[in-house]
Formats: structure tokens, C-alpha cells, sequence
């Protein structure tokens, strides 16, 4: 038994790396894109049509690692340097600094914020404690010469119709489409090495090893947060420059702890789509696919839409 828990601290250890990495960078990724000035109608295409192509890329890969068994350990990590790269290349993203404005502390109303032709151009919310009213709104309704309280302003490009032509978008969605494709194919692969290794009745075991991933992403995900907010303390947009690094830091080690993985031999398949259709039609893996389709049909909203709403609440 301490053979076995020895042999099994690098996929541990991977889980753990693994995620803490992702966990910096990922649920984050779609509060980057709305900095660039992507909208929440953008995002939604963009990860409603990733899932079609984890579908179609998770079996074509699992089959190329089952193709070239004997590579599967150097096919594993390239998988997760290119998963870490594309994530990090985020970073070369261009920024367009004219898509989002911020005025802090200004008075809510005069004159002059009316007639501000920058503002002009933007669509713009004055944030009150408890309270959003469109700048629009006020100007039109309002005499230009009213002072209100002191407040803070956000600001949108009314027209972003150019972004979506430009290197900014495409970028974008390039290395984060792609970083999605790797983290969800490099998951399956992850689980299905997990289960080579724990052997046959070693199934039970499952649990204790990504257990140590789920604490990863959370640890991750805390310090990308915590960095991102000291970093961009004192400016007007998030800097998301510290868990990029702290993201390629663990990815490396990552890496080298993948490395160490020791992987047996396992039997190829002579027909694997009819053992996949044996195994749907059992009732017990027909409701757990059910359930499982319908739990990231739910799930969907929050990873992609929760921080998004929430940036816009807490971006004072």
C-alpha cells in the first residue's frame, strides 16, 4: 500500500499543479474579454460553440494517445505546454484603452460632464450606492447646472462593431478558444492516465487523487484574484499580468511533475465504439449522462456569465 500511494504522488501532484494554474487565469478569462470591450452577446457565441468542438476533440485525442501508446506520456505534456501557452499568450492580447472609461470620485452631474465629447461616444452608467442611472438619462432630464452627490462613472463604446474586425477580437478568442480545447481535452486525459494507474479495482481511489485538483483550482483561482486586484490597485483597468505569470509558474512545475508519471501498459481496444454503445444503453450510465449534460447545461451560466455581472458591481 505505501508502494502504491508512492507511485501515486505525481498524478496527484499534477491534479494539483494543474488546476492551481488554470484556476489563476481561467475564470477569469471572460471578465479579460469584456475589458477588451467584447460583449456579453459575443461571449456567449464564442463558449456555446467551444463545447461542440470538445466533443469532437476529446475522442480524436483520446484515440491518438491510444494510437501511439507508447508515447502517451510526451503526448500528455505537450498537451499541457500548449494548454498553459495559449492561456498565457492572453497576455499579447492588444487593448484597445478607449473601450472602457472610468471616472472616480466625480461629481454625478454638471455641465461639463455632458458636454464631454469622449464620453459622448461611450454609454455610460453613474454608480450610486445601491442605485445605476444611464448619464443619458440625466443630461436630457436634468438641468446642466444640478450638482448631485459624488459618485463613480463606467463607460462603454456604444459602438464596438470595429472590434470585431480587429486583432483585439480575433486574438482573443484564438488563444482562448484554444486554451479551452486544451484545459477540457487535458482534464479527460488526465482522469482516464488516473485510472491506468490506480489498475483494476483501484477505482475507489479516484476521489482521493482529484480531489487534490479541485483544491488547486480554488487556491488558484483565490490568488489570481488577489494579485490581479493589488496589482491594478491604482489603476483604472485590471492588469491580469500576475496570474498569467503565477499561471506559466505552475504549469512548469506542472510539467516537471508529469514528468515523473509512470504509465503501464494498457490493451488496446479491437472495437471501442461497441463497447462505448455497451456501456450507454446500461440505465445507471444513461441517467448519469442525463444528469451530467443537464448540471453543464446549468453550470454554463455561472462559469461564463457570474464574474462578468459581478465585475460590473464591485469595478470601484
Amino acid at each position: 500500500m505505501g508502494k502504491n500511494k508512492k507511485s501515486l504522488l505525481p498524478i496527484k501532484a499534477h491534479y494539483f499543479f494543474f488546476m492551481t494554474g488554470m484556476g489563476c487565469i481561467l475564470p477569469y478569462a471572460v471578465v479579460f474579454g469584456k475589458q477588451l470591450g467584447i460583449s456579453e452577446v459575443a461571449i456567449g457565441c464564442i463558449t456555446s460553440i467551444l463545447p461542440f468542438i470538445f466533443l469532437l476533440f476529446k475522442p480524436v485525442f483520446g484515440f491518438f494517445i491510444d494510437y501511439f501508446q507508447d508515447y502517451r506520456k510526451l503526448i500528455f505534456i505537450v498537451l499541457l505546454f500548449s494548454t498553459t501557452c495559449f492561456f498565457v499568450l492572453l497576455e499579447t492580447v492588444p487593448f484597445n484603452n478607449k473601450s472602457h472609461l472610468s471616472i472616480e470620485s466625480s461629481m454625478c452631474f454638471n455641465s461639463s460632464l455632458c458636454e464631454n465629447q469622449v464620453l459622448n461616444d461611450h454609454s455610460c452608467i453613474i454608480l450610486k450606492t445601491n442605485e445605476s442611472i444611464p448619464l443619458e438619462e440625466l443630461c436630457n432630464n436634468l438641468n446642466k447646472t444640478t450638482t448631485l452627490s459624488v459618485c463613480n462613472i463606467y463607460c462603454e463604446l456604444k459602438n464596438t462593431d470595429s472590434l470585431y474586425y480587429s486583432g483585439t477580437f480575433w486574438t482573443f478568442t484564438l488563444f482562448m478558444s484554444l486554451g479551452s480545447i486544451g484545459y477540457n481535452v487535458a482534464n479527460s486525459v488526465s482522469d482516464a492516465i488516473c485510472f491506468d494507474m490506480l489498475g483494476d479495482g483501484g477505482q475507489p481511489y479516484y476521489g482521493q487523487q482529484r480531489v487534490w485538483g479541485s483544491a488547486g483550482f480554488g487556491i488558484g483561482a483565490f490568488l489570481g484574484g488577489f494579485l490581479v486586484d493589488k496589482w491594478s490597485s491604482d489603476l483604472s483597468i485590471k492588469d491580469y499580468t500576475p496570474a498569467i505569470i503565477f499561471a506559466a509558474v505552475f504549469g512548469a512545475v506542472d510539467l516537471i511533475c508529469c514528468s515523473k508519471l509512470k504509465l503501464p501498459k494498457v490493451n488496446k481496444s479491437d472495437n471501442i465504439l461497441k463497447e462505448v454503445l455497451a456501456l450507454i444503453i446500461k440505465p445507471h450510465i444513461t441517467t448519469f449522462l442525463c444528469f451530467a449534460v443537464c448540471v453543464g447545461f446549468c453550470d454554463s451560466f455561472i462559469m461564463v456569465y457570474l464574474l462578468w455581472y459581478v465585475s460590473f458591481y464591485l469595478y470601484f
